[in-house]
């Protein structure tokens, strides 16, 4: 499995570090019986996703899965840029898009909002697929657990043969992110500020109980705001590639 860090920074920006908004593109291989077939992932659609992406070389016309977390702005505010994205570069096949409970209804105001992207919709050449998770449990080597974040809100687990990869979305500690992270081969956590807040993120001394409890292999950080004197040791950087 092949994961690369578009972005690892927050809602604040940063112009020196941690530049653009936590996503991760991920590739993995799917047995269909007849062969391998990569599927290709998008967590999280900040803001210029689509700017992003063309910057590292990545072809919105290839990605199958478009994952969402939760429906705060830094998360999802790209999505329909990248899928009028798509429609210009006459993408052809089904795309999936996965998120909480809302997301549909999400969808279905944010294309009545924007009357040329119904007209988009209507002559486009690919089907959209919309799923919404409501509680926790498995699809297509893929696992959730609902965290605590004030919304709807999932963690997410990707499997690849015995490989496992996990990707916090934004959440408080809970007993739910610590079950799913244990054992992973890769935990991405969040981790927003160096100090705690009452605001329902992770914070080293969390991303330190997960590591005892959980004892994933790898953890790397993102959705740093810029106040860290010293960003930690385990902080994902933009562009960063890495293969479990």
């Amino acid at each position: 499995m092949k994961i690369k860090f578009l972005g690892t920074g927050a809602w604040l920006a940063d112009a020196k570090e941690h530049c653009f908004g936590a996503s991760i593109f991920v590739e993995r291989k799917e047995s269909l019986g007849d062969g391998d077939k990569t599927e290709k992932i998008l967590l999280e659609a900040p803001a210029g996703i689509n700017y992003v992406l063309a910057k590292q070389g990545i072809d919105s016309r290839e990605l199958d899965t478009i994952w969402i977390s939760h429906l705060h702005p830094d998360h999802v505010h790209g999505l329909l840029v990248l899928i009028g994205d798509m429609h210009l570069r006459k993408r052809t096949k089904k795309l999936r898009i996965m998120g909480p409970s809302g997301i549909e209804e999400y969808f279905k105001k944010s294309k009545e909002m924007y009357s040329d992207f119904l007209s988009i919709e209507k002559i486009s050449r690919f089907v959209i697929e919309v799923i919404e998770i409501e509680e926790d449990g498995e699809m297509s080597d893929m696992m959730f657990a609902q965290t605590l974040h004030g919304i709807p809100s999932y963690a997410i687990a990707i499997f690849e043969d015995e490989k496992k990869l996990v990707y916090s979305g934004d959440t408080a500690l809970c007993d739910s992110l610590i079950e799913i992270c244990e054992d992973a081969d890769l935990a991405i956590l969040e981790c927003t500020h160096f100090k705690k807040m009452e605001w329902k993120h992770l914070y080293p001394e969390d991303i330190e109980r997960i590591k005892k409890e959980a004892e994933p292999k790898m953890v790397r950080l993102v959705h740093m705001f810029p106040f860290f004197e010293k960003y930690p040791e385990d902080a994902a950087r933009d562009s960063e590639e890495l293969e479990i």
